[in-house]
């Protein structure tokens, strides 16, 4: 009888059960991040074993005594990425660890190792977040600018060997610096996008998310709800757009004039055949209350420009152009109703 071997893990699959580990030890991962983590385990074996791999070294990793833990790390901590992998196998064998974890532990990189040792070097969470009507630029570490739309939430981290952000709420525009030994993830719910160097728009709407790129090279995922899959990963270069609608999946990708990818951060709202839900949603975040719109309602289409200065008089400018009836209600909210 042939010994039973353990079938080979696409390294695509490493990569991901690595994401999820360094990102669930991170301590900023979000309730739906952990829900999207155990719908990726949940999609073969294959990803479940991998997972398991790596967190059987991280856990072997994690036992170490504090001051061999200080030894290793200091030993690579100015060696690149290269030299860290061939120090820590060395380290492994000379301490008789097996073969196995030594390939795992050279697989987590040294950009793993810091957020594993969490009790001596967590990467550093930043939290930005804009108010009603306003606006902001950031600039990370790195250099990346981020100029956030209003009512936006994010955060933000970084390790040796990956940057990371987080957008929780709102829309925001990326101006990625260039380094291509740190890429540059950006994630929303279930959603990712990767990126080495580039400016590209990210809008989160109605359970929704659209990615659209102004210049460079972008490849956005998702994981579709309805199949607890990985949808196949979509390139995108400057002039495309793709949205996740609802359900997970990704829309058929889209073109757009560059120029127009985030024309809000001039304080211009432009839209071409949009839906209406997309056009409020956009709108409360400059309103100062709130537009409900009926489910009736959602998906009227309609083309047209504002700025955000005008925003207070789009309900009574709807109401001209589209079968709608108009409710003022005491609290600053405003409901579109049908005509009929």
């Amino acid at each position: 009888m042939k010994p039973n071997k353990t079938p080979q893990i696409d390294s695509a699959i490493q990569a991901q059960a690595r994401d999820w580990l360094v990102l669930l030890n991170s301590g900023a991962v979000s309730e739906q991040q952990r829900e999207a983590f155990g719908r990726w385990m949940a999609v073969s074996e294959a990803h479940e074993q991998a997972f398991i791999e790596y967190e059987q070294t991280w856990q072997q990793l994690g036992q170490l005594a504090p001051g061999t833990r200080a030894e290793l790390r200091n030993s690579v901590a100015d060696l690149p990425a290269a030299g860290w992998r061939a120090q820590w196998n060395q380290w492994l064998q000379w301490s008789g660890r097996s073969w196995q974890a030594a390939a795992l532990a050279s697989v987590l990189l040294l950009g793993v190792w810091v957020v594993l040792d969490g009790r001596e070097a967590n990467p550093v969470i930043s939290h930005y977040q804009t108010a009603v009507a306003q606006l902001q630029t950031i600039t990370l570490p790195d250099g990346s600018q981020l100029t956030l739309a209003a009512k936006t939430r994010i955060n933000a981290w970084q390790t040796e060997g990956e940057r990371h952000v987080e957008l929780l709420a709102g829309q925001a525009f990326f101006d990625i610096a260039k380094n291509p030994q740190q890429p540059f993830y950006v994630s929303v719910g279930g959603t990712r996008v990767r990126v080495v160097g580039t400016r590209f728009d990210v809008n989160k709407f109605n359970g929704q998310v659209r990615v659209s790129v102004e210049e460079g090279i972008v490849s956005v995922s998702a994981l579709a709800l309805d199949t607890d899959s990985a949808t196949p990963a979509v390139v995108l270069t400057a002039g495309n757009t793709v949205t996740q609608l609802a359900d997970g999946v990704l829309s058929a990708v889209g073109t757009i004039d560059p120029t127009a990818a985030a024309l809000w951060r001039s304080g211009r709202l432009v839209y071409n055949n949009a839906t209406l839900v997309e056009v409020i949603s956009d709108v409360n975040r400059y309103y100062d209350g709130e537009i409900i719109v009926h489910d009736a309602l959602k998906n009227e289409r309609i083309t047209m420009a504002l700025t955000t200065a005008e925003v207070n008089q789009l309900p009574a400018v709807l109401a001209q152009i589209l079968p709608i009836r108009v409710q003022q209600a005491a609290d600053k909210r405003v409901y579109l109703f049908p005509a009929h």
